[in-house]
């Protein structure tokens, strides 16, 4: 017998330690001075940080150790929208309040090796834009699926805006950039060469979205391209909640399109549309 206990002792299976990322979605981190200018992160940075932080994950899970990911977004007021929206550390969230530290992508690796890793924390909290590898694979599409997951008001207003579109139907979206969107800025002296390239593009049933009310306002006076009468606003900075609530509808009336065709002041694009286009598998086309 006791040679047998001996046997089972040196074969037994290690018990794992258990590591976990809490993403915590918010507008604002104590460490980030914001300002209308910088420090504001869109719903395509904070989707790309997510998708980042749960394939780090994968990547950390070995033989000796499971990292998991959480993802918390009930502080933003993105996360008052969706129906999956709390975690078991909602409450310590709110007692932490804006003591959450945005972690830079560059940083990221760094980071978690030494705050979490290689250290006896358990667990740690924090919300980043971090780069995430692309295309995804199924399971990383799922996972963003079930996590942007529509809460029942939210639904019913995507239903509803929906209705006034066709069954099927293609997008053209114009980023014109924060100048206009945050600081009230206004270029509409490009609004002209922009309807060129709409009407070049153009397909029955295309359905005209923007970042920008003036550029939107314009094209509707020259042309009626459908289009969805809905408030603007950036996910990253605006308070207002209809703006947050209509920017949402957007988001979710686009990732049920069949073809996202999209203009971008910023040579790295939308952020918005591409993360649609890569989680619902959306065929996306820039506009030159």
């Amino acid at each position: 017998m006791e040679n047998t206990n001996k046997v089972l002792a040196q074969t037994q299976i290690p018990i794992k330690k258990t590591k976990t990322i809490v993403i915590c979605w918010q507008q604002y981190c104590y460490n980030m001075h914001q300002d209308r200018c910088s420090n504001f992160w869109g719903i395509g940075d904070i989707i790309r940080g997510t998708v980042a932080c749960y394939q780090i994950c994968k990547r950390y899970n070995n033989s000796e150790r499971e990292v998991n990911i959480i993802v918390d977004t009930h502080k933003h007021p993105v996360g008052k929208l969706l129906k999956n929206n709390t975690s078991i550390f909602s409450n310590k969230l709110d007692k932490m309040g804006d003591y959450v530290p945005f972690i830079k992508s560059e940083d990221i690796i760094i980071y978690l090796e030494r705050a979490l890793i290689n250290s006896d924390n358990d667990t740690v909290f924090f919300m980043t834009n971090a780069n995430a590898g692309l295309p995804l694979k199924n399971d990383e599409k799922e996972f963003m699926k079930k996590l942007l997951e529509p809460g029942e008001h939210l639904s019913r207003l995507i239903d509803k805006h929906g209705s006034y579109l066709p069954k099927e139907y293609s997008v053209h979206h114009y980023r014109l950039g924060d100048n206009e969107l945050v600081r009230n800025e206004t270029y509409n002296n490009i609004y002209w060469g922009l309807y060129t390239k709409l009407v070049q593009n153009y397909q029955d049933n295309d359905v005209l979205f923007s970042d920008t009310k003036g550029f939107k306002d314009f094209i509707k006076e020259q042309w009626s391209i459908k289009q969805l009468e809905t408030n603007i606003g950036h996910l990253g900075i605006d308070k207002d909640e209809n703006k947050i609530i209509d920017t949402m509808v957007e988001f979710f009336i686009i990732s049920k399109s069949t073809k996202i065709k999209t203009y971008s002041v910023h040579n790295w694009g939308s952020g918005f549309v591409k993360w649609i286009a890569e989680i619902y598998d959306i065929p996306l086309y820039t506009i030159h």
